[in-house]
């Protein structure tokens, strides 16, 4: 027991060291989201709109690859001003202002910029700024004028959206958004702040006010804060690679993998209350473990399919919710069939919570084709093995996908899938661990509560099962 705490510590330890995950915070919502800015000053007589885009690196992979027309791999000038073109047109588009009521048409000004800031895993992201202008049908006079924004750019896309108002030769009263950005325009998201998601705003505006110094895109900005994705990124990333260089790769994906398991998650929950409940040998907690890392495999390796190959038809993000669901009803399925079950059991122990039928067959893992062991009131047949494997490992880890898509794009799908498989051997190692810590904390109360390991463990276990399907359901449905 006091061996295994140890190895659990150390991998939280060896992850600090090796600096495996980024300490900066690229995206607040995490790899898959899109990101929008407006910035609307107001004039006596026109509108401008500082609209920033900022994708984060499975979007702007996806974006990269649409922007390289001829596939070369290159993205060429002719190439890029066609982007930036087309990309600040939709957003003069999307960008709704109204000033009493009257649309106010906007257009690009000639002063747009397209950069690639690097991210996690050395998969750059995407960050547009398209300066807009558009002339008031009837410049503001003595009356108050109502002005409101309604950003439409990119709707229903996971992300930060932020607008904030202000006025240039115009007082606004009434302002329902701040006159300045929270995240530098999309530029440094701040850690303890909850993700915007503001797409309305609206103001009274009177002529008057004081002027502005300098417009937003005229001013020297600071670097967009960005993480480094770790010592796996940056190892995957390197121009070169020595054999030595692959190895440590390797090893360090599998340290991601193991530390990846410790984190907040609902596998290690699963793993351990159905170990708990249902005892059993090191020969089951290696089976479910393995399954579990497995899945997330699968997981990651499909979902990295979808990205490169099918970017246009589906939107990975949209897919997350979907598996959550999945995998909270079959684990919800899995619990209650645990539950009618362990209860059914409990009603035929005896006294001492002993079972009246033979012990000589396996417990844990059972050996029948059912969901729920025959074997044992309290184990599981194959396809409940499968299905806390679906639970606890259909949802990939972001930072895996992005790892297998840099990767990718370096031309290392090899390298890629290597590290993807050491990763999940890692996550195996710690969830293998996990089971075995439940495992021994079974039998350290079955020594001392015997009656309430047979009876109330079991059923308690299967009831928490249930309750983290549920939970896993209801985030996706929320997701949606």
């Amino acid at each position: 027991m006091r061996r295994a705490r140890w190895a659990l510590a150390t991998l939280v330890g060896l992850g600090s060291v090796l600096g495996l995950a980024s300490s900066a915070a690229a995206h607040p919502l995490g790899n898959f989201t899109v990101n929008t800015y407006a910035g609307v000053i107001v004039r006596p007589s026109e509108v401008l709109v500082d609209a920033v885009l900022d994708l984060a690196e499975i979007p702007a992979f996806r974006e990269r690859r649409a922007i390289d027309r001829n596939g070369d791999g290159d993205l060429g000038p002719e190439e890029l001003a066609a982007y930036r073109a087309a990309a600040c047109d939709r957003l003069a588009a999307d960008v709704v202002v109204t000033v009493d009521g009257e649309r106010v048409p906007l257009a690009p000004l000639s002063k747009a910029r397209l950069s690639f800031p690097p991210g996690v895993g050395g998969l750059p992201t995407l960050r547009l700024e398209c300066p807009l202008r558009g002339a008031l049908a009837s410049p503001l006079e003595g009356a108050a004028a109502t002005v409101r924004v309604d950003n439409g750019a990119y709707a229903g896309r996971i992300g930060w959206h932020e607008i904030t108002l202000v006025g240039d030769g115009v007082e606004l009263t009434g302002a329902d958004a701040p006159s300045s950005s929270v995240s530098d325009r999309l530029r440094a998201y701040p850690p303890d702040a909850l993700p915007l998601d503001v797409r309305r705003a609206s103001a009274s505006a009177i002529p008057g006010g004081s002027r502005l110094a300098a417009l937003p895109w005229e001013r020297s900005s600071a670097p967009v804060v960005r993480a480094d994705g770790g010592l796996l990124g940056r190892l995957a990333a390197r121009p070169t690679l020595s054999p030595g260089l692959i190895g440590a790769t390797i090893l360090v994906a599998i340290g991601l993998g193991a530390v990846h398991a410790l984190g907040p998650g609902h596998g290690k929950t699963l793993i351990g209350a159905h170990l708990v409940g249902a005892g059993g040998s090191l020969r089951g907690a290696v089976v479910v473990g393995t399954a579990v890392a497995g899945m997330h495999t699968a997981s990651v390796l499909g979902l990295g399919l979808v990205v490169w190959s099918a970017e246009r038809v589906v939107e990975p993000e949209r897919i997350y919710p979907w598996v959550g669901i999945v995998a909270g009803l079959t684990a919800l399925a899995l619990g209650c069939a645990l539950l009618v079950g362990r209860v059914r059991a409990s009603g035929r122990t005896d006294g001492r919570g002993a079972h009246p039928h033979d012990h000589a067959h396996p417990h844990g893992t059972g050996e029948d084709d059912g969901a729920v062991g025959h074997g044992h009131p309290h184990g599981l047949g194959r396809r409940g093995i499968v299905a806390l494997a679906v639970s606890g490992g259909a949802l990939p880890s972001p930072s895996a996908l992005v790892v297998l898509l840099a990767s990718m794009s370096l031309g290392r799908t090899a390298l890629g899938l290597a590290a993807i498989a050491a990763f999940s051997v890692g996550l195996a190692a710690t969830l293998i661990a996990v089971g075995t810590l439940a495992l021994r904390a079974r039998a350290a109360a079955e020594r001392r509560f015997a009656w309430a390991t047979g009876r109330l463990v079991p059923i308690g276990s299967a009831a928490v099962i249930a309750l983290v399907g549920l939970a896993l359901a209801l985030r996706g449905v929320a997701q949606l």
